[in-house]
């Protein structure tokens, strides 16, 4: 899973030959001679009625992989990283490399801020004619949630999943590869004023999932995970006995306990008796309709960032291309119900009456 990249340190000049400290550049050698972060001490495999976990114990990272017996389609990964020393004057990279027995054709899709997945191709950009003077920083791009390899010859699908922002890529065939951690004493003279050198000894957690699944399927379990990174479980301990507790009941009141399972909800009290309610479609291809009981409320649509009316947005914005208007449909909320297009985000201020 994991390599280690070493790296030529920055040189005195503002050269852009220089590996920088805000880029990813690298040593000028071949992709397959990237060299294994630790050796593998110890490897453990575990069986229990719930999943299957291989414990990989490298000395300074230690890594779980599990498979869940009540689903299949995805495997997660768990790795604890310990401080990256630098004991001399060149920069380290630590990537984690997924590797597959596809043939991508060297295209692979990201996401754009967890929304539309994006279509990337090694060395081409569509809009003019790119000479790639550097193959890793050139195709390297940043990845929220998301990045995934189709098979050309198969209706295979291999989707990798973080949590958190990354940079990415694809830069051999069947690989997927996400950068984990990076060190570089010296500044790049570009600006940046420092190297990229976080100082002491930092520890770092990370979590990743690995989904395999055919083309048409892989963004259902895509979006499902991606919900449950975005909105996880949240334990709350107290040291006092018995506790009352009350139940919530915003759901409730709000009708909003029995929606879609690709809908995602983000609810936000912003005084008495007022709530902005964000409802937002992760399906990629299917438009959702939908009862919301909000009745004995004022319902408001707004804009996105929730200080406007969207009425007041679409009348005030620019059109270039004037165009007739879409009538109901620029609306989300009608009479009790709720439409959502593919990937679209609609916010609400509901207002006690």
């Amino acid at each position: 899973f994991f390599f280690l990249m070493i790296r030529r340190p920055p040189r005195s000049t503002q050269s852009r030959s220089s590996a920088a400290s805000d880029v990813y550049k690298r040593q000028d050698i071949k992709l397959d001679q990237k060299r294994p972060f630790k050796p593998l001490v110890r490897a453990k495999i575990y069986t229990g009625n719930v999943a299957t976990q291989v414990k990989l114990d490298f000395g300074t990272i230690v890594t779980d992989v599990r498979i869940y017996k009540s689903d299949a389609s995805f495997v997660e990964v768990e790795s604890l990283l310990e401080s990256l020393d630098l004991e001399s004057d060149l920069g380290r990279e630590v990537t984690i490399n997924i590797k597959s027995d596809m043939d991508n054709d060297d295209t692979f899709y990201t996401d754009s801020n967890g929304l539309e997945m994006q279509k990337r191709v090694l060395d081409f950009r569509p809009s003019w004619a790119l000479q790639p003077l550097e193959r890793v920083s050139g195709n390297y791009y940043p990845i929220t949630s998301a990045i995934y390899l189709e098979d050309k010859s198969s209706d295979r699908r291999m989707t990798l999943m973080n949590d958190r922002a990354q940079g990415g890529s694809s830069l051999r065939p069947g690989e997927i590869e996400l950068m984990i951690q990076r060190k570089i004493k010296k500044d790049d003279g570009r600006g940046v004023g420092e190297g990229l050198n976080d100082g002491p000894a930092t520890r770092q957690y990370f979590r990743v999932y690995i989904i395999f699944s055919k083309k048409g399927d892989g963004s259902a379990v895509q979006r499902r995970i991606q919900r449950e990174f975005d909105q996880p479980l949240i334990v709350l301990l107290s040291t006092k006995e018995n506790l009352s507790l009350k139940k919530a009941e915003f759901g409730d009141v709000l009708g909003l306990n029995s929606l879609p399972d690709e809908v995602k909800v983000l609810m936000d009290p912003l005084e008495d008796k007022k709530i902005i309610v964000r409802l937002h479609n992760l399906s990629d291809t299917k438009e959702l309709s939908f009862k919301v009981s909000w009745d004995g409320w004022k319902v408001n649509e707004m804009s996105l960032t929730a200080n406007q009316l969207k009425k007041d947005l679409l009348a005030s914005r620019l059109k270039l291309h004037p165009a007739p208007s879409k009538g109901d449909s620029d609306f989300a909320y009608k009479a009790g119900s709720v439409s959502l297009r593919p990937l679209e985000i609609a916010t609400f201020l509901l207002t006690k009456a």
